[in-house]
C-alpha cells in the first residue's frame, strides 16, 4: 500500500486474482485521476478480497491516516466515506444484511479498536488542517449517521456497529469547541460542514433522551450540549452582525441563485456564510430547544439551561417589534422549501417539542417543587410565541405556500426518502388531541389571506377540501400501500372542519 510507484487500472487486480497483489492499488500517487481511479476500483472490490487481506489493506490505511499528517491522508478518507456510506444505504434499504465482510463494518472495528487518545488526537490534527478538514468532517458525519441508523441493533453485527460509532462519537464530542471554531473558516464548504456536524451531534442527544425519556444521567456529557449549542448560535450569530452581517444580507441569501452549489461572499467584509449555513443552524437551534425540554428536571444544569433561555427571550424580544406577519415562517419556507426531507424533519422537530412541552406542563402542574422547571417551560414556550412559530401555522402555512393543493401531500405520502407518513400521522393525532387550536388556526390562515384576495375561501373550508381529496386518492387501489390508519385519522379532523 506505501508503494509509490505509479500503476494504472490494468495493472490492478482482475478475476480470480484480486487479492493477491494489493500493492499495486496506489493512493498516494501524485496523479489524482489515479488517485480517483483507485478509490472507484476499491470502493466497488474490496469486498471481493480475501477477509485477512482486506482487513490487513484497512487496518493499514487507519494507521496511514492517524500517523501521516500529510494530504496524503485526504484519498483515503475519501475512500473511508464511501465505504460507510455503502454500509448506510445497505443497512437503510435492507435489501443485504450487515455481515463481518462488509469492508465498512471492518473499518468501523478497525478505529473503534484504537485508543480514544489517538483517535482524538487524529481528530483534533486533521481539524486544524486546512486541506483535511473536510473529507474529515464528512467522514465524522458518516458516523454520526450511522450511529442513528444502527440505534435499532436489530442483529449482533448491528449492535457490533452501534458499539463501534458510540465510541468513535465519544471522541468526536471530545473536539466540540475545535467543530464550533471551523464554524469561521474561509471555505464555504468547511464552514458548512462543521455546522452540521454539530446540529447532528445534538440531534443524536434528543433522538438518545427521547429513547430512553430522559431517564439518565444527565452530568454526562453525551447529554449536556443543549445549552452548549445554544450560547454557541448566540456568539456565531453576534459575530455574523459584527461583521455587518444584516437583514438585506438575509434577504440576499434567500435569492433563488443563491444554492449550494452557487456561491458567492456577501457583504463589503466577505462573509463566509450562506442560507445552508443558516439553515443548518436553524435546525440545531430548534433541536437544541427541543432537547432543553427533556433536561429540565437534572438539576446540575438547569441554573444554565435557565440563563441561556432567558438570554434567548431577551434577544426575541429586541427582534419581536422589528419583524412583520409570517416573517420567520417566510424565512423557514424559503430556507427549507427546496429540500422535502429537511421540510418534513423540521416540522416533526417542532411537533415533537410540542408534544413534549405539553407533557411536562402537565407533569410539574401545581407542583411547588418544581417551581423552577415550571420558568424553564413557561421561557421555552414564549420563545416559539414570539417567534410564532407552532405545529398547526407552519403545516398551514406549507398548504398555503405550495398551491393549496392534496398533490402535494399524495406525492410526499408516496416518497421513501422522507418520514412524512410518519410526522403527518402523529401531527393528526395531534389536532384530535387539540381541535380548537387547530379551528383557530385554519381561521386565522383565512383573515390572513383576506388582505390580498377579494374573493377568499375560508381556511376551514380550504383545508377540509384538501384532506376530503386526500382521502379520495388514497383509498383508490392503485395506491402503494395499505392508508387505512391515515384514512380514519383524516376523516376524524373532517368531521370536525364540517362541524365549524
Amino acid at each position: 500500500m506505501n508503494s509509490n510507484s505509479e500503476t494504472t487500472t490494468k495493472d490492478w487486480p482482475q478475476g480470480p486474482s484480486i487479492a493477491k497483489d494489493m500493492e499495486l492499488i496506489n493512493l498516494q500517487s501524485t496523479d489524482p485521476f489515479t488517485v480517483f481511479a483507485a478509490q472507484n476500483y476499491l470502493a466497488k472490490n474490496l469486498a471481493l478480497f480475501d477477509a485477512t487481506k482486506m482487513r490487513t489493506w484497512l487496518k493499514e490505511a487507519v494507521d496511514h491516516v492517524y500517523t501521516n499528517r500529510t494530504e496524503s491522508r485526504v484519498p483515503y478518507l475519501e475512500l473511508f466515506h464511501r465505504l460507510l456510506k455503502t454500509l448506510r444505504k445497505q443497512c437503510q434499504k435492507k435489501k443485504l444484511p450487515i455481515t463481518a465482510l462488509d469492508p465498512g463494518y471492518s473499518l468501523l472495528s478497525i478505529i473503534a479498536e484504537n485508543q480514544c487518545a489517538a483517535t482524538e488526537r487524529w481528530i483534533q490534527r486533521g481539524l486544524e488542517s486546512q486541506h483535511q478538514a473536510t473529507p474529515l468532517l464528512v467522514f465524522l458525519i458518516d458516523i454520526v449517521k450511522l450511529f442513528s441508523v444502527f440505534e435499532s441493533k436489530e442483529t449482533d453485527c448491528m449492535k457490533h456497529c452501534f458499539y463501534c460509532c458510540e465510541r468513535i462519537l465519544q471522541c468526536i464530542k471530545v473536539q466540540w469547541s475545535g467543530i464550533v471554531l471551523l464554524w469561521r473558516s474561509d471555505s464555504i464548504t468547511v464552514a458548512r460542514k462543521s455546522i452540521e456536524l454539530i446540529r447532528r451531534l445534538v440531534e443524536v442527544e434528543k433522538e438518545s433522551m427521547t429513547l430512553c425519556d430522559g431517564r439518565i444521567d444527565l452530568t454526562d456529557s453525551l447529554f449536556s450540549r443543549a445549552d452548549t449549542a445554544l450560547e454557541d448560535l448566540f456568539t456565531y450569530w453576534d459575530e455574523l452582525c459584527q461583521n455587518g452581517f444584516s437583514y438585506a444580507n438575509l434577504l440576499e441569501l434567500q435569492e433563488i441563485e443563491r444554492t449550494e452549489f452557487f456561491y458567492t461572499p456577501i457583504g463589503s467584509k466577505h462573509l463566509t456564510v450562506d442560507r445552508e449555513c443558516l439553515k443548518q443552524c436553524i435546525s440545531m437551534a430548534f433541536t437544541a430547544l427541543s432537547l432543553a425540554v427533556y433536561r429540565i428536571h437534572c438539576s446540575p444544569h438547569v441554573d444554565r439551561l435557565h440563563d441561556t433561555l432567558l438570554n434567548l427571550l431577551l434577544r426575541l424580544h429586541d427582534y419581536s417589534p422589528q419583524r412583520m406577519d409570517n416573517q420567520v415562517l417566510d424565512i423557514l419556507f424559503d430556507f427549507y422549501g427546496n429540500n422535502d426531507e429537511d421540510a418534513v424533519r423540521q416540522q416533526r422537530c417542532i411537533l415533537h417539542f410540542y408534544i413534549s412541552l405539553d407533557q411536562k406542563e402537565r407533569l410539574y402542574m401545581n407542583r411547588i417543587e418544581s417551581e423552577h422547571q415550571q420558568r424553564i417551560l413557561g421561557l421555552l414556550r414564549e420563545c416559539f410565541e414570539l417567534l410564532d412559530i407552532n405545529p398547526h401555522n407552519l403545516f398551514l402555512y406549507f398548504l398555503y405556500k405550495t398551491g393549496m393543493s392534496h398533490e402535494i401531500l399524495v406525492d410526499l405520502l408516496m416518497s421513501d426518502e422522507t418520514e412524512f407518513l410518519e410526522f403527518f400521522v402523529e401531527y393528526l393525532r395531534y389536532i384530535e388531541g387539540r381541535p380548537n387550536e387547530f379551528i383557530r388556526a385554519c381561521k386565522d390562515m383565512s383573515s390572513d389571506s383576506e388582505e390580498e384576495e377579494e374573493e377568499v375561501v375560508s381556511g376551514i373550508e380550504a383545508v377540509s377540501t384538501i384532506f376530503r381529496d386526500l382521502v379520495t386518492i388514497i383509498t383508490l387501489e392503485t395506491f402503494p400501500y395499505n392508508a387505512t390508519v391515515l384514512v380514519r385519522r383524516l376523516q376524524t379532523i373532517i368531521a370536525l372542519l364540517e362541524c365549524e
